[in-house]
């Protein structure tokens, strides 16, 4: 397995060294050997049962078909972001040559990247492209020089925290990447043997279902054993970086990231889903409680809840009721509601908080769901923990319980905060014609910007360095002025 380890990131140097056609030609002998394993991961497979659910169950769900995106999809094995659509300009190859020996120089040495002279500089739409495949490809290079070692450890860390946490395999990788799965164990606040214990029953939990088909099961163990072990400002952080890794060491599909969890995992899954919505496909929660958690951030992904109608702690059976009328309720309200807050809410009868294992349905619910980072219209509320990017919309000095609902259509935008706020637009060329002027309406429909869209490296490379994401790489950044609701 070690040798196999070592020409698994022989082949991912080679491939930033020489290209995805080349590389795909070297990875084929390493295709067949990689259905055996990566990194930390342990490939399983398991009979296929069937699992046994009442018919008397209670079940809340909306009457709209799940919607399924037409996001793009990863261009190779490596997670590189796809070809766009180029324009008729010529690459700036004096500018790529700048780049490229800016790069060429170690992190240590590089200097701030803002102060570059070409950083802000209005590039066309081919060099936009290239400029953004030099700098992933140089991102990949430092996480597999920085975190490989700690992959096949399985541990991860931010700040003074630290997160262990095991992958295994089920079924084939899809040649666009694998699902994933994040799934949180039960717990909380007890001795850290309860909870080690709670981890080890997370990580085999739905083996024997057979519902899990395609994807990379990760079960992290929580840093912490506090009751709110898994919706405190840290986990944020340390998903977002695991999510990373696992796009970068393992192959991950960016677009088909889930989250799920089971008790105080499912604690998480309410905290966590609406405030990092747009770093995920679906989610699905089992057994938990809010905790003053609310859904108005799930509009572009598929939520699906699973509670023992007979759990009455915490009013959590009571409470997983109220969810489904809310959620419904938004959808219902939404000018767009077939593609808005997509969800599936169940009761089980005859069980209490252990359902046995009734969830493992919840992967059918969240197998067709493929994140789109391009909607429409976009619910961000911020929570106790605030973010300062959410889809294509950024804001500066977020404040918890901020609010605001934005739309696009075409060239337009609407943005209308419910308090004093101000935002930038992160775009590309897939959500509008960056050669084309824009038009932002802010509250009562006043005009707050019209004007002209200019690619820059500099929005490239801080889009990067926010979010370690291929797919969610933005190419222009437009400030908009302070908003008042």
């Amino acid at each position: 397995m070690k040798t196999l380890k070592r020409y698994n990131l022989l082949y991912l140097h080679l491939s930033l060294i020489l290209g995805s056609r080349l590389s795909f030609i070297l990875a084929l002998p390493l295709i067949l050997c990689t259905s055996i394993g990566l990194y930390s991961c342990t490939e399983h497979t398991s009979e296929s049962m069937d699992v046994g659910i009442s018919e008397d169950q209670e079940t809340f769900t909306n009457d709209q078909d799940m919607l399924v995106n037409d996001q793009g999809m990863l261009a190779n094995d490596q997670g590189v972001a796809p070809d766009r659509m180029r324009d008729e300009d010529s690459i700036d190859q004096m500018l790529i040559e700048q780049l490229e020996s800016y790069l060429a120089n170690s992190t240590q040495q590089r200097g701030i990247f803002a102060e570059l002279e070409f950083a802000t500089r209005s590039l066309n739409q081919a060099t936009a492209d290239a400029v953004s495949e030099l700098l992933w490809n140089d991102y990949q290079q430092q996480v597999l020089e920085q975190e490989s070692s700690l992959h096949e450890q399985g541990i991860i860390t931010y700040q003074e925290w630290t997160m262990p946490y095991v992958c295994f395999e089920h079924g084939e990788k899809p040649n666009d990447g694998w699902t994933l799965y994040l799934s949180m164990h039960g717990g909380g606040g007890a001795p850290a043997e309860v909870n080690d214990e709670q981890w080890e029953n997370q990580k085999h939990l739905y083996d024997q279902t057979g519902k899990i088909q395609e994807g990379l099961y990760c079960a992290p163990r929580a840093p912490t054993n506090t009751w709110n072990m898994w919706h405190q400002e840290h986990i944020d952080h340390l998903f977002s970086r695991l999510i990373t890794r696992l796009i970068i060491l393992e192959q991950v599909n960016p677009n088909r990231v889930m989250l799920m969890g089971y008790s105080a995992g499912g604690d998480g899954v309410y905290q966590l889903a609406p405030r990092l919505a747009d770093r995920f496909a679906a989610a699905a929660m089992s057994a938990g409680h809010p905790n003053g958690a609310e859904p108005y951030g799930l509009r572009n992904i598929g939520f699906t809840i699973h509670m023992g109608a007979e759990d009455q702690a915490y009013d959590r059976a009571q409470v997983a009721s109220e969810w489904a009328i809310k959620l419904q309720e938004h959808q219902q309200a939404d000018p767009y509601p077939d593609e808005a807050y997509q969800h599936e809410v169940t009761l089980h009868t005859g069980v209490g908080h252990w359902m046995s294992l009734r969830d493992a349905v919840s992967f059918d619910f969240m197998r067709p769901f493929i994140r789109s980072l391009s909607p429409r219209m976009i619910h961000w509320a911020q929570s106790e923990v605030t973010h300062e990017r959410f889809y294509w919309l950024k804001a500066s000095n977020p404040l918890s319980g901020d609010r605001v609902m934005a739309m696009h259509e075409g060239q337009t935008f609407t943005i209308k905060p419910e308090q004093r706020s101000q935002y930038a637009l992160l775009l590309t060329q897939d959500l509008v014609d960056l050669n084309e002027e824009i038009i932002v309406y802010g509250p009562n429909n006043q005009v707050i910007y019209q004007g002209e869209v200019n690619r820059t490296a500099l929005a490239i490379y801080h889009s990067l360095q926010e979010r370690g994401d291929p797919q969610a790489i933005y190419q222009a950044e437009v400030s908009l002025p302070l908003l008042l609701p």
